[in-house]
């Protein structure tokens, strides 16, 4: 599920967020606003940013815990490297299906672009398969690092033409792919599409913070937009999931009406007196092993009984209505035996 996929992607998760339960999002609420506690709260979720920031850096291949355009442009480099090395050892194998999709390219552009942007594509079509007939249908690596340059600078022009040479070049990587024949190579261009293809998806969603924070609404709503941009790379789940978990356990909405905070600042004494009992549930609520017990069983009854006592020392002491420690040590352990 959505809380497992970020655990195993090294994202801690809070009891709160683990469990769904509306009480504890609350009290959580609570956490956030009082001052004494708030600041714990905030470096918990700064935490919770860096570790998705670097998960979501993996699945393209990079160690980072913010995604900056320097780390985007360190992954091109690397991957682009990767590329030019397949290339100059295989070429691109141009025949069979890579030259029917090719001129299929060329149909369509002479078909949708005026006569001036049709000669470009059909010029460049005409020369990668010239040189690939006069080499047994084979582009060598020279050859291709020549047509990928001028494809490139096409692709950055966001012209009329700039899908087409996208198209061409996409096709020509599948003549990559259709020409080695070494089991260990063949691991490193799948391995190198799939970081690739991610990385695209994630350059989308990176110049929209410029600290580097990827905001998993942003990454699932791009992901979901441009589900068949470059459709030659496969689709990693990976991603996806991490994008579909951070949207739906990350930024849950918490339930507060600001009313807390708004007492905190009228009753400063008030506020110190919550968060004696707010930085007891704050550590519970962030501890990975009361959350695992919410999820799995508190069975263990000395455990039981010693999570009682502040419900028990609540109920005698002459202490305010919703005193936050008792009350939601109390309702961790009401959680797991309702099975929430």
């Amino acid at each position: 599920d959505n809380v497992k996929i970020l655990r195993d992607a090294g994202v801690p998760i809070d009891v709160a967020q683990a469990t769904g339960s509306e009480f504890l999002k609350r009290t959580k609420a609570g956490l956030q606003d009082n001052q004494f506690t708030a600041g714990k709260e905030a470096e918990f979720i700064a935490q919770q940013q860096t570790a998705y920031n670097k998960a979501i850096a993996k699945t393209m291949g990079e160690d980072a815990t913010a995604i900056t355009p320097e780390v985007i442009q360190n992954a091109k480099n690397r991957l682009s490297g990767i590329y030019d090395d397949l290339y100059s050892k295989y070429g691109s194998k141009v025949s069979g299906q890579i030259y029917k999709d090719l001129k299929n390219i060329v149909d369509e552009a002479n078909i949708v672009l005026p006569e001036s942007e049709q000669k470009i594509i059909n010029s460049i079509y005409q020369d990668i398969i010239n040189k690939a007939s006069a080499n047994r249908s084979v582009l060598t690596g020279d050859q291709y690092q020549a047509q990928k340059r001028i494809l490139d600078r096409l692709t950055a022009q966001n012209s009329n033409v700039s899908p087409f040479a996208q198209d061409i070049k996409e096709t020509l990587l599948s003549g990559l792919k259709n020409n080695i024949k070494n089991a260990d190579d063949i691991a490193l261009l799948k391995q190198t599409n799939k970081e690739y293809g991610n990385m695209k998806k994630i350059e989308d969603v990176v110049l929209k913070n410029t600290q580097g924070n990827i905001s998993p609404s942003l990454l699932s709503n791009s992901l979901a937009t441009k589900a068949k941009r470059n459709a030659l790379y496969a689709e990693d789940k990976e991603l996806a999931n991490l994008a579909r978990a951070g949207k739906d356990i990350l930024e849950q909405k918490l339930p507060n009406s600001g009313t807390m905070a708004r007492m905190y600042l009228q009753n400063p004494y008030f506020a110190g007196t919550q968060a004696i009992y707010g930085k007891t549930v704050q550590k519970a609520l962030n501890n990975p092993n009361i959350a695992q017990y919410l999820e799995q069983g508190i069975q263990n009854k000395p455990l039981r009984s010693v999570l009682e006592i502040p419900k028990t020392v609540g109920n005698v002491l002459p202490i305010m209505p919703g005193v936050v420690g008792s009350t939601a040590l109390n309702e961790f352990i009401n959680l797991r035996n309702q099975g929430q």
